[in-house]
């Protein structure tokens, strides 16, 4: 019996499902039947069950109407994207980026699926790495920017803001913006800006950032 109970406590697996495969083992008489049934059931783990869970180190949100959100592992290969409004989800229909170098998805979304978007339109690009190591991120969306003569801009987010991002249902780069607008004007509320386009937080907190300068001029003529 120490034999299967030493092969299961390898297996990385449901608790409850091993110790039921045990029990099962520890009946001589059926014995000879469940022996083949532990084997198929240490295939299907090792094929099936992840051992080392994937992490999330950096999220990139790319808003302009469409808002996408792309999520990349350590290895700056992608392990999700996430559409938050009925545009984006339109532009990711039949498409999988997972696995791939986010610079590639990046350049792809930027330059054919949001092109006709960017052409007129003014993006905002969010960059948020867990352990604040955002430079060549920014840089390199920057760069793509530049390249293709996209208009917007390209900024960094704390990663304390991810969770309320997500319980919100918005990217992160959509809820900076929010928190900039409200920080403007006490009386939007978030949900305010949920409905709103990032083209119109945009332009609400230009408005704002103006008055606050023409003001802040008179008072010292």
């Amino acid at each position: 019996m120490n034999r299967y109970k030493d092969t299961m406590n390898k297996i990385s697996a449901d608790k409850k499902l091993i110790d039921k495969t045990l029990q099962r083992l520890e009946q001589p008489n059926k014995r000879r039947y469940y022996v083949p049934v532990l084997a198929v059931c240490m295939l299907m783990m090792v094929f099936f069950l992840p051992i080392n869970k994937t992490q999330a180190e950096t999220y990139i949100s790319l808003d302009i109407n469409p808002s996408i959100q792309i999520v990349v592992d350590k290895n700056d290969k992608v392990i999700d994207v996430v559409a938050y409004n009925e545009d984006g989800e339109q532009l990711l229909c039949d498409t999988d980026y997972r696995d791939h170098n986010y610079l590639d998805v990046c350049k792809d979304l930027l330059t054919n699926k949001l092109g006709h978007y960017t052409d007129n339109g003014y993006l905002v690009v969010a960059i948020s790495n867990k352990h604040h190591n955002n430079d060549a991120y920014l840089q390199s969306l920057q760069n793509i920017m530049n390249e293709y003569y996209i208009r917007g801009n390209v900024t960094e987010c704390d990663p304390g803001i991810i969770d309320d991002a997500t319980k919100h249902h918005m990217s992160i780069g959509k809820y900076n913006e929010s928190q900039i607008l409200m920080g403007y004007d006490d009386t939007i509320t978030i949900e305010d800006c949920h409905n709103m386009s990032i083209h119109e937080i945009h332009n609400e907190i230009a408005k704002h950032h103006s008055e606050s300068n023409s003001h802040h001029g008179k008072h010292h003529e």
